[in-house]
């Protein structure tokens, strides 16, 4: 992966949070591959869905000031429905996620 530090117009504060549970990369990543392999196109619609997301949020960096913190928590909770939808979320996180959108 590549990672890039952005210098942002205005400072905004991004909260971050944990279930505290653990799993096994190597499992998740087995179980993905599989579904993947059992339904290439459900998986390509997931990954055209993720892709946009992410060109989204780079487009937001690029031009958003006063609304980038609304629009990247939009997006960030778009990309928790796909993981969702990939199977590699839980309860847990599926609450954390709740509450971070009544607050």
């Amino acid at each position: 992966p590549k990672f890039e530090t952005r210098k942002l117009a205005r400072e905004i504060r991004i909260v971050y949070a944990s279930t505290g549970i653990t799993s096994s990369t190597t499992e998740v990543v087995g179980d993905v591959r599989a579904k993947r392999d059992q339904d290439p196109e459900w998986y390509n619609a997931l990954e055209a869905k993720y892709m946009a997301i992410y060109d989204k949020a780079e487009k937001a960096f690029a031009t958003e000031t006063d609304t980038l913190p609304q629009t990247l928590g939009t997006l960030a909770l778009e990309n928790h429905a796909v993981l969702k939808d990939l199977g590699v979320s839980c309860k847990e996180l599926d609450d954390l996620c709740d509450v971070a959108m009544k607050s």
